[in-house]
């Protein structure tokens, strides 16, 4: 870990490899580069990675997808680094450059403000509270303010509002990328959708406490939204993106159930739409 304009070795980082496509920061991120800077990575498998730097908060430092030449906000121009069963690879010095700030209103299509959250990730599936997420005040207002210089794509989580990227869109790999600046930026208005309203019915699962109904997009395998069901409840209600196709888990009594399929490869895509409700059997 360096710091790109002088050289200097930065400690303090946390680096983590993440998978192809998929991506959630972690709940317990501990810096993981020492005095000297360097780094050593496990990762659970063979395969392609992509490698996040994140830096403790208060540090001079900004976030970072490790670039070919330095950072980037974007995980699809980060280098792809592959790895084989057993396999041990170098990779260049991670550049990192200051933090940076992004500002910004969140206003819904009616024009009513509504609270929320806002990142650069997705929460964990099932998670309702993602790491370095930023709080939406009463009037919208919002600021990131550790993410390196970069353009990144914005996931807004809002009370009544389908999870939703930048530009109103489902995805991430779609989302409108928005400039964090050094310094102090123009706040930004983002209007965000309600999304569709998706009602999902569990036929054969009896009524019991702690299960889940946890959304994943099916072309990117991103969590995409999760309700809870309750105490003697057969039902549960969300909002999503429409538009979009998703995949349905259960967290249900008895372990992870998929509808249509026994996980995500083998489950049945849904059509999300302006209205639906989904007769659900496990």
């Amino acid at each position: 870990m360096r710091d790109r304009n002088t050289g200097a070795r930065v400690a303090g980082v946390c680096v983590f490899a993440t998978p192809v496509r998929v991506f959630s920061i972690p709940a317990q991120c501990r810096p993981n580069s020492g005095r000297t800077g360097r780094v050593s990575i496990d990762v659970p498998g063979p395969g392609s990675y992509h490698l996040f730097a994140l830096p403790a908060p208060g540090s001079p430092y900004g976030a970072q997808w490790v670039g070919p030449d330095g950072g980037t906000g974007v995980q699809s121009e980060s280098r792809r680094i592959t790895v084989a069963a057993g396999e041990i690879k170098s990779v260049p010095a991670v550049l990192l450059d200051l933090r940076a700030t992004i500002t910004g209103y969140m206003v819904p299509r009616k024009g009513e403000i509504v609270g929320g959250v806002v990142g650069v990730a997705a929460p964990p599936p099932g998670a309702y509270h993602g790491a370095r997420e930023t709080p939406i005040d009463d009037d919208g207002a919002f600021t990131i303010d550790w993410v390196g210089p970069y353009h990144w794509p914005l996931v807004f989580r809002g009370d009544n509002l389908a999870v939703q990227w930048s530009g109103g869109v489902a995805g991430r790999a779609q989302a409108d990328l928005v400039p964090a600046v050094v310094g102090t930026p123009e706040p930004a208005t983002y209007r965000l959708r309600h999304g569709g309203e998706l009602t999902v019915h569990i036929l054969d699962e009896p009524t019991s406490v702690g299960r889940q109904l946890i959304l994943y997009n099916s072309g990117s395998g991103e969590h995409v939204g999760s309700v809870a069901i309750g105490d003697d409840a057969t039902w549960g209600y969300l909002r999503v993106s429409g538009g979009q196709h998703v995949k349905i888990q259960c967290r249900c009594t008895g372990g992870d159930r998929w509808y249509g399929g026994s996980d995500f490869a083998t489950a049945t895509s849904v059509r999300v739409r302006h209205r639906d409700w989904l007769n659900l059997i496990l």
